[in-house]
């Protein structure tokens, strides 16, 4: 019994013709692909940043809660906020602040929410992040 689908479609053996097609397409993507990515890392869109140790802008006296990054963090999940804080017998206490819990992120404004009490002037803010 014959195959009903090699009668519709006959089976074809593929010429140099064929093969040259295909890898002169292929060639053409990989060729648009690295004028893209050659353009992005130009462009500085490729290139990931570090804040490392930087210190947000703000008052820290106690009152304030708002502190403002060089930077808008991406992904907003990498930022780690420490306060390092003076105990009474001169020691330092680092302690790493929750996103979402002890602070929110919109943008680039941190807004301190449930540290207690609020970052003194005895206090010392770092933030680590990708932008």
């Amino acid at each position: 019994m014959s195959n009903p689908v090699s009668a519709i479609f006959p089976a074809r053996a593929a010429t140099d013709a064929d093969l040259f097609d295909q890898t002169n397409a292929f060639g053409q993507m990989a060729a648009e692909v690295k004028g893209i990515e050659a353009a992005l890392i130009n462009s500085g869109l490729a290139t990931t940043h570090f804040a490392d140790n930087e210190t947000p802008a703000g008052v820290i006296d106690g009152v304030n809660v708002t502190f403002t990054l060089a930077h808008p963090p991406h992904p907003a999940a990498s930022l780690q906020l420490f306060v390092q804080t003076e105990t009474g017998n001169a020691d330092k206490v680092t302690r790493l602040l929750h996103q979402g819990v002890d602070y929110t992120l919109v943008v680039a404004t941190i807004t301190v929410t449930t540290y207690t009490p609020d970052p003194s002037k005895n206090d010392a803010l770092a933030v680590f992040y990708r932008y």
